[in-house]
């Protein structure tokens, strides 16, 4: 939920923490091409009907890691930095985004 935060141990060691600022979680019936459930943004301001699909790369190796999806973002831009807000300014895991429909 937006508020919350995460923590974790990233992969030198190092301890992190990252408030959230869009509701998180993911859908329950449909996985991702990593075959984990597939990751979700919800913007909790948000009143468009848009869906977005960011392309999410291994900071280390930059190959492919998992689908992360942005909903109630008013365009691309906005959920670009609806899921940059929640990494560090060095972040090298964003491979990009695209416009997804719900089919």
């Amino acid at each position: 939920m937006k508020g919350d935060v995460r923590s974790g141990v990233d992969p030198s060691g190092n301890h992190w923490e990252q408030e959230m600022f869009s509701h998180y979680g993911y859908f329950l019936n449909l996985q991702g091409k990593d075959r984990e459930k597939l990751d979700v943004y919800v913007n909790p301001d948000g009143q468009y009907n848009k869906l977005f699909r960011i392309i999410q790369l291994h900071p280390l190796t930059k190959e492919f890691d998992e689908h992360k999806i942005m909903v109630g973002f008013k365009h691309e831009e906005h959920a670009k930095r609806g899921y940059l807000m929640h990494y560090p300014d060095n972040w090298e895991g964003y491979g990009g985004i695209e416009e997804i429909s719900l089919k």
